[in-house]
């Protein structure tokens, strides 16, 4: 099957309902049958679409020039407002696996090095492993808040923790835990491999956790539980091979929306062409 020369999508005929989730994965398109999973397309303008078969997925170009713009206010808005969600869990809530699998199809489309694909994931929502789990977690988020305790207090970082210790508090009961895993260990490489290594796997994470918030669901970023790496991996079978990367409790989150974190501006926080020299000062 070729390639369009100008966008380099797959060349077909019609788009078929995708599998993957709320979304067709289409940048551009006329028209798209409804996903299976939602009413959502990701091809906000286009002329027309031709058939590909690249697995469960379908993909589209257009028949003309290069892709056209995304709707950029929907997606600043999930970029602006996903965030790590712990009070705001709804633990009552099942989330169903095929859920959870679509959207680790479509981290998996993150970038990787070589674009080998060497990263694994483990779905945990058997409820006697999460508490076995959740204790680890605990022993070792004590010292995290024994220690942020020091710390002067502000109403932000007071906020932050006082999340955070909700979150430890209460992690048997998420719905489920998801474990990015990347096989090797990492102990003793130059720091120019440790960098390609994790950039080939901490992509996928966040667009994990984006595919899950267009979806309703919440999660949160935690290590923690990685300084009882080896217990963990013993608890669920994972090789001493395979590194875990992260752990991310899921779960549909309550309420209707989110506000736009504030951070510094881009301006503030950026160098032109040498350390030191502010974008904001050029």
């Amino acid at each position: 099957m070729g390639l369009d020369p100008l966008c380099g999508w797959p060349e077909a005929a019609s788009v078929r309902p995708s599998k993957l989730g709320s979304n067709s994965f289409c940048p551009q398109a006329a028209s798209v049958r409804p996903s299976k999973l939602g009413s959502n397309s990701f091809c906000p303008q286009a002329a027309s679409v031709r058939r590909s078969k690249l697995g469960s997925n379908s993909f589209c170009r257009t028949d003309y020039g290069p892709l056209m713009e995304f709707d950029l206010a929907q997606t600043d808005h999930l970029l602006l407002t996903t965030k790590q969600i712990r009070k705001r869990m709804d633990m009552s809530r099942a989330v169903p696996r095929e859920t959870l699998l679509e959207c680790i199809d479509i981290a998996s489309r993150a970038p990787m090095g070589s674009n080998v694909e060497r990263n694994k994931w483990l779905i945990v929502d058997d409820a006697d492993l999460k508490m076995a789990i959740a204790e680890l977690y605990r022993k070792n988020a004590e010292p995290y808040f024994a220690q942020s305790e020091d710390l002067p207090a502000d109403d932000v970082s007071e906020r932050v923790v006082s999340s955070a210790r909700y979150l430890s508090d209460h992690m048997h009961e998420v719905p489920a835990m998801v474990i990015p895993l990347r096989l090797d260990r990492v102990e003793g490489w130059p720091s120019g491999d440790v960098s390609g290594w994790y950039g080939s796997v901490l992509p996928g994470v966040w667009s994990f956790q984006m595919a899950l918030r267009s979806r309703g669901i919440g999660s949160c970023w935690t290590t923690l539980h990685l300084g009882s790496e080896a217990e963990v991996g013993q608890l669920l079978g994972i090789p001493d091979t395979v590194t875990q990367v992260a752990m991310l409790p899921v779960g549909y989150y309550t309420g209707d929306s989110f506000s736009v974190t504030k951070r510094r501006p881009a301006a503030d926080i950026t160098f032109i062409n040498k350390w030191g020299d502010k974008a904001s000062n050029a």
